[in-house]
């Protein structure tokens, strides 16, 4: 902790010692980037800083803030000097980087049975700070692969899965979430039950255009089919294919909140260039607001059977105190047209629920909010112990009837820096059903 707090107010130290030496609003003359693999033209699109630009003490700190994100550097440092030869300033960076290319074996079991599969992930391999993601997985009911491209301020993703379970609807209203087994003896034995069985493709573009602005667009082709209905239910055999648009929003003020995991590079050292920083105080609150807005519609303009649309809005808000403690508050809401019943709105993450629920209600609109506070029980160059309390609640609409969901829990989890899966338990507690639910808490970041 000692030589956290040493090294930051260093860092404040030397960008007081630049502004004195009057480098302030000077011209930048040139800029030296050394570094073992990343190309020299991906590094200086990301900062602010520009040959023959003027030199702040602000744009120094964001050139800093960019080159930690790109994720691929172990060590940085940036240092700015007048040159009396060239009647400028010259910008040294020097960088610690690297490349990985990782197989990563996969084995999974549960109530629904076992499966195994297989990820490929790689991060710098082209020289371009790029983070490629490739996955299989293979098991009793379910069968999935999928990719990803993540390369400057460009996201790609391809999907596809085929997926089957035993769906069981309640006298309430409610479904049972997927492979879940919710106790009879509190909920009441089902009204209905059938074989639900999906396949799903889907395509996905996205482009960061600032700091504030990403926009991406979406398509994706589905199809249902139902079996063993105890009693008659809505039959949709044909195609749904939707076309989406979605907007995000991010604002960050006081430098914004920090980051507590990464992507695999980290097995490696890779993204912890600013790791000191990371642990030691903040001399203020940092915050980050994050507003999103998806719209999909299907129709024959896309070659889809069924004509529906939907749109999605929410905002998330976290403040990150002196302590790195977060306080997090994310708002949900959906509203369809003329939705089937494979498309209904569920009491889930798109209304805004974080926590395990064996049960769910269905709408054709619906809203929902979660509050969460991350308390660190400890922080360490090794990594971070969290306990994070969290209540939450949600509504949808099926036509004129309304049913909620609300509930409340905690996780707790440590994340290894040097280790992208966080470990632990999590609890949540229905109000609604009056049960309780463990999960295990794991899991990976795929890209920054």
């Amino acid at each position: 902790m000692r030589a956290a707090l040493a090294a930051l107010f260093l860092q404040s130290l030397s960008v007081i010692w630049a502004q004195d030496s009057g480098l302030e609003g000077k011209t930048i003359s040139s800029i030296s980037v050394t570094c073992k693999r990343t190309c020299l033209t991906e590094i200086l699109s990301r900062i602010p800083l520009k040959k023959g630009g003027i030199w702040t003490a602000a744009g120094e700190a964001e050139t800093r803030r960019e080159l930690h994100d790109m994720g691929v550097f172990r060590k940085l440092e940036v240092k700015s000097r007048y040159d009396e030869a060239s009647k400028g300033v010259v910008v040294d960076i020097n960088a610690d980087d690297g490349w990985y290319v990782l197989p990563l074996p996969l084995a999974t079991s549960g109530s629904s049975g076992g499966g195994f599969g297989l990820m490929l992930l790689s991060g710098n391999l082209f020289k371009r700070a790029e983070t490629v993601f490739l996955r299989g997985s293979v098991g009793k009911d379910t069968k999935s692969a999928m990719g990803g491209l993540a390369t400057g301020n460009w996201f790609f993703s391809l999907t596809g899965a085929s997926m089957s379970s035993a769906e069981n609807q309640y006298a309430d209203g409610a479904y049972n979430v997927f492979a879940a087994s919710p106790d009879s003896a509190k909920v009441g034995q089902p009204v209905n039950w059938y074989t639900r069985k999906s396949e799903q493709h889907s395509l996905s573009v996205s482009r960061k255009l600032n700091d504030n602005h990403t926009v991406g667009v979406m398509f994706s082709q589905s199809k249902y089919t139902f079996k063993d209905a105890a009693f008659p239910i809505p039959d949709e055999p044909g195609r749904h294919n939707v076309l989406g648009l979605n907007y995000t929003y991010t604002h960050e003020g006081n430098g914004g909140i920090s980051k507590q995991g990464g992507g695999m590079g980290v097995i490696f050292g890779l993204g912890l260039s600013d790791l000191e920083e990371r642990l030691g105080r903040r001399p203020n609150t940092g915050t980050l607001q994050v507003v999103e807005a998806k719209g999909f519609r299907a129709g024959n303009f896309v070659g889809s059977e069924y004509d529906y649309s939907a749109l999605q809005l929410a905002w998330r808000g976290v403040w990150e105190f002196e302590r790195r403690d977060k306080l997090a508050f994310r708002v949900s809401g959906v509203k369809g047209w003329t939705l089937p019943f494979t498309q209904l709105v569920a009491t889930g993450p798109n209304v805004g629920l974080r926590g395990q629920y064996r049960r769910e209600w269905r709408g054709d609109q619906g809203a929902g909010a979660t509050g969460s506070f991350s308390f660190f029980l400890s922080r360490s160059k090794r990594g971070l112990l969290v306990m994070e309390p969290f209540a939450e609640g949600a509504f949808v609409w099926n036509g004129n009837t309304r049913y909620n969901q609300t509930g409340a829990g905690v996780n707790f989890y440590y994340q290894f820096w040097r280790f992208p899966m966080p470990l632990g338990l999590g609890y949540t507690w229905s109000f609604k059903d009056k049960e309780g639910v463990f999960s295990m808490a794991a899991g990976f970041a795929f890209g920054k």
